[in-house]
């Protein structure tokens, strides 16, 4: 088992490493307020490869898990032919896994059954990074602009004679906010 996590971790984060570098890359080449159609194409283009490859990576590791770690199999249904199970047949698993369709006629063995499950939510979590990526173009924005949330600068704790209120009648004095920490209001975009 613990080969099994150690497996599953490394390919989560390569994966996840190569999925924001190909965001990246794609957003290299966004404007959406000049040409919308065609920086929708390159994304959907960018991400498609870069789920493909990501799927590739994922299939490698199963390979490298059931003949080389021997901690598990990939079992066809004993409806099927008998023949054993070719990379291809692997691509093809780790491909439908990870898109979450899960067809059910490739069933995992063993500790292989955790590697496929944390493969699924994995690539659950990056298709929708990649969902997201496209909507953000899809609503005029560059992905590789959008800011974070920017906290507001208050030293804590703040001395009730530095607070000041909108009613405090001193000319030119700046409002702070003086509420703790936690009751502070992220100025968003």
């Amino acid at each position: 088992m613990i080969a099994a996590i150690a497996l599953s971790a490394i390919l989560i984060a390569v994966v996840t490493a190569m999925h924001i570098g190909a965001l990246r890359f794609a957003s290299q080449f966004v404007t959406p307020s000049r040409h919308p159609g065609q920086c929708v194409a390159v994304a959907v283009a960018a991400i498609v490869l870069a789920h493909t490859a990501e799927a590739l990576l994922y299939a490698a590791g199963f390979w490298l898990a059931v003949h080389d770690v021997q901690i598990g199999d990939l079992v066809s249904p004993p409806s099927g032919n008998g023949r054993p199970l070719t990379f291809m047949d692997y691509f093809y698993f780790l491909l439908v896994n990870y898109t979450t369709l899960g067809r059910g006629d490739l069933m995992p063995d063993g500790h292989l059954r955790f590697m496929t499950a944390m493969e699924a939510f994995h690539g659950f979590l990056l298709i929708t990074a990649s969902g997201t990526f496209i909507l953000q173009i899809m609503g005029g924005k560059n992905p590789s602009q959008a800011r974070g949330c920017r906290r507001l600068h208050v030293p804590w704790p703040v001395q009730d004679h530095h607070c000041q209120s909108e009613h405090s009648g001193l000319p030119n004095v700046p409002l702070r906010d003086c509420s703790p920490p936690r009751y502070r209001q992220n100025s968003c975009r």
